[in-house]
């Protein structure tokens, strides 16, 4: 199997769902996790062709989007994506997280461009708490998914816009239609990373449509995809290394963003009949809620 992590093929996503969502929805025991005015951008979305070769975002369309960094010989160095909850909390997806402890790791909000880490609109947060989900396994990626909370709080309020905490989901139901994948990953199997954040319109696939697609996978890349995944992507529309843990985001007709997955795993980079495969943050909103209020 081909972990998207910084040491094989990172997944940086971000999706955007086209849904057709009425109205407010209604408030639930999980908007404690996320802040007042989550899911809302300084942007409005044109949505865009894809990552792999794909187009830029604009400054400030995504606010939520995190650069997770960790520490190397000469400094901190992005290896994965993560999306803001609230101003303490951060989610990400396991398998990025290759130590325990908090020293390793960074987060940058409020970035666009990975060369421009000290702009006006960015801030820089160091990691106070790593919780992983005790039922992960790093060998067939089940529960892939990890919080992060930050030493000092996520200064939202004052970021003039440019960050933002994203919505979580109101009901446990799958998925359907289109969404957007934003990352700075490679915009082509063991390319370069991109320094501009890029975005893709891809869409979602059913479950067992996805199982029978990665059935027919001759390496047997993906043992199976669970109640607790969303598969996304076609051919040639994907994301790549280095961005695994970024946000599956759908989108409301009054333009607020929820998250609705977290980039997990998949066969390299586009490739023809494998979808990405996700971590379903409704089948976890109960655990994150544990791990919060601890």
């Amino acid at each position: 199997m081909k972990f998207f992590n910084r040491i094989s093929y990172g997944l940086a996503i971000v999706i955007f769902l086209f849904h057709n969502v009425k109205g407010k929805p209604t408030s639930t025991a999980y908007d404690a996790l996320t802040v007042k005015n989550c899911g809302k951008s300084l942007v409005s979305s044109n949505f865009p062709d894809r990552i792999v070769g794909g187009t830029f975002a604009l400054p400030g369309q995504y606010p939520w989007m995190v650069s997770l960094r960790e520490r190397e010989d000469h400094g901190f160095e992005h290896v994965c994506g993560a999306t803001i909850l609230n101003k303490n909390w951060i989610v990400t997806a396991a398998h990025c997280i290759e130590y325990q402890s908090t020293r390793m790791y960074e987060v940058l909000v409020g970035l666009h461009k990975l060369s421009e880490e000290h702009a006006s609109t960015v801030r820089k947060y160091k990691i106070s708490r790593i919780v992983i989900h005790e039922d992960y396994d790093d060998e067939t990626l089940v529960n892939d998914i990890a919080l992060l909370k930050t030493l000092q709080p996520i200064d939202i309020a004052g970021s003039r816009g440019y960050i933002n905490g994203v919505c979580l989901p109101q009901n446990t139901k799958d998925p359907s239609g289109y969404a957007t994948v934003i990352g700075w990953g490679h915009t082509k199997e063991d390319g370069e990373n991109s320094d501009t954040l890029k975005q893709v319109v891809v869409p979602i696939i059913p479950r067992k449509i996805c199982n029978d697609m990665y059935d027919e996978d001759p390496d047997d890349e993906i043992d199976e995809i669970l109640d607790t995944n969303i598969c996304a992507g076609i051919t040639g529309r994907d994301s790549c290394q280095n961005d695994s843990g970024g946000p599956l985001l759908q989108k409301d007709e009054n333009g607020i963003t929820t998250l609705i997955g977290v980039v997990s795993h998949g066969a390299g980079c586009g490739e023809k009949f494998y979808p990405g495969v996700y971590t379903k943050i409704s089948m976890y909103q109960e655990w994150m809620t544990s791990v919060m209020n601890k």
